[in-house]
């Protein structure tokens, strides 16, 4: 059972809760989730959402969520705009696969009405408009809502878009199980690629992956394993499905079903006489957390060559561990009609979590040409500061500090200016103060650069796997 948070503010925490058997029918489907969602029944909403999509994001969205800075507006909204629907009707658009349906939602209607004046003085609920945070706030707000309030009601007919506009309003639905549930991510690749091949009508889905395809592994270290092999082959062949079985489900269908569009270009690239073959090397990572679900896996080592299909010159990028809290990244390229190969070498080192420095140097033949300290970045509970030099002469000295009273901060190579606010002084600073000591108590510090150059491997289904989308999103994180 899947359980996630769809959003947190003052008062309440929404949660999709993947726990029924879907429904009989792609268009049911559609029509039980637009439903849910105009009657904010956010428990049934989870019930009709793809558990690929909501297992992705299990568990993980509570660190950003209490990061963020507590909106009472989106209660507000609740209470005040409300959402009707009349006859609504669905029907499928087209069928990519047994399994995946595009669905239209082709009658009935939807009105949206409601009191926006009311709904910013909801948003306003213990903010002083007369301070300087609360007069920008309600006049950023009163701007912002403006052309809602002029058109609200709103009434938007379903039957007429279905005939008249080019892109009618759709929503994917994909069969897990026995069940039919509206895949969220999908849907939202569906209008990129829809505005992608306006532009370039010559754009093409690919073809889901078969039953059975997909593939899964039995720890984490395997799942890195399988995605060298998978990332070697893509390489290799220039068939994205590779990668695509080796994720997890709800981005394997994204990838399977869109990566061409997006790959064929490079694929051609690769595959020109004159352009470039590139070859992985080396991919290899170790987990920095022990997880039933969710683990971080720092690099070890990342190997990529570069060789122009026409000439013998080649480029190397070589990102390794150098230590528990450093990395070494080298750029090397080869020249064998100068004055031999060119490098570029970068160290990253860390010293327990509250300080990064980062040097480079550019190598010629063998010997040093220029070397640098890029930055040196110091970071705690408090606050953090940053120096930077560029040819022995410093460019950057700042230190910013905050506590639960004060944001502060010290420009030393500007003759030393400063600046303070306090809550003493403004007490709509509080707006300001709050998350970020929110975001300082979740993140404290500075991440270790193996959270940074790493992957994130999450169980979803039975079996580990390389996500793409996590291993993004969770860069900093353990």
């Amino acid at each position: 059972m899947a359980v996630v948070a769809l959003a947190v503010t003052g008062v309440k925490l929404f949660v999709l809760d993947a726990r029924a058997a879907g429904a009989a029918s792609g268009p049911e489907a559609a029509t039980d989730f637009v439903e849910s969602l105009a009657d904010y029944r956010f428990s049934d909403l989870g019930k009709v959402t793809s558990p690929a999509d909501l297992a992705l994001f299990e568990g993980k969205l509570g660190p950003v969520a209490k990061a963020m800075l507590p909106l009472s507006g989106a209660d507000s909204f609740l209470d005040t705009i409300t959402v009707s629907l009349d006859d609504l009707s669905a029907s499928v658009l087209e069928t990519f696969s047994a399994d995946i349906q595009s669905i239209q939602l082709e009658g009935g209607t939807m009105t949206i009405d409601g009191d926006i004046d009311e709904l910013v003085k909801s948003m306003m609920q213990g903010v002083d408009p007369s301070g300087m945070a609360g007069s920008i706030m309600a006049s950023t707000l009163g701007d912002s809502l403006k052309p809602l309030k002029e058109a609200l009601p709103f009434t938007l007919d379903f039957g007429a878009l279905a005939t008249q506009s080019p892109v009618p309003i759709q929503l994917v639905a994909v069969r897990e199980g026995s069940g039919w549930y509206i895949s969220p991510v999908l849907t939202i690749a569906e209008y990129a690629f829809l505005a992608a091949r306006d532009e370039n009508p010559s754009l093409q889905r690919g073809e889901p992956l078969a039953s059975g395809q997909r593939k899964s592994f039995g720890s984490p270290t395997e799942a890195v394993e399988g995605m060298k092999q998978a990332l070697a082959r893509t390489l290799e062949t220039g068939d994205i499905t590779e990668v695509a079985a080796a994720l997890p489900e709800a981005e394997s269908r994204l990838v399977a079903l869109y990566g061409p569009a997006v790959f064929d270009g490079i694929r051609e690239v690769l595959a020109d006489p004159g352009g470039i073959t590139v070859s992985l090397e080396e991919l290899s990572a170790t987990p920095l957390t022990t997880d039933s679900s969710w683990v971080r896996m720092g690099l070890d080592n990342f190997r990529l060559s570069l060789r122009p299909s026409a000439g013998p010159a080649s480029s190397v990028i070589d990102l390794s561990r150098a230590g528990d809290e450093s990395y070494d990244l080298n750029i090397t390229v080869d020249d064998p009609e100068g004055d031999g190969p060119r490098s570029v070498n970068g160290t990253l080192s860390a010293t327990g979590g509250e300080r990064w420095e980062v040097y480079y140097e550019v190598r010629q033949g063998g010997e040093t040409i220029e070397g640098n300290l890029m930055a040196r970045i110091s970071a705690g509970d408090s606050g953090f500061s940053m120096k930077h030099v560029e040819s022995g002469e410093p460019k950057v000295d700042l230190s910013i500090s905050l506590d639960s009273e004060c944001f502060s901060y010290i420009d030393s190579l500007d003759g030393s200016q400063s600046q303070s606010m306090c809550k003493s002084e403004d007490p709509q600073i509080a707006l300001i103060l709050s998350p970020l000591n929110a975001a300082l108590a979740e993140f404290p510090g500075l991440p270790h650069p193996a959270t940074i150059f790493g992957i994130t491997a999450v169980n979803t289904s039975g079996g580990w796997n390389i996500s793409a989308l996590w291993s993004l999103l969770g860069i900093g994180q353990k």
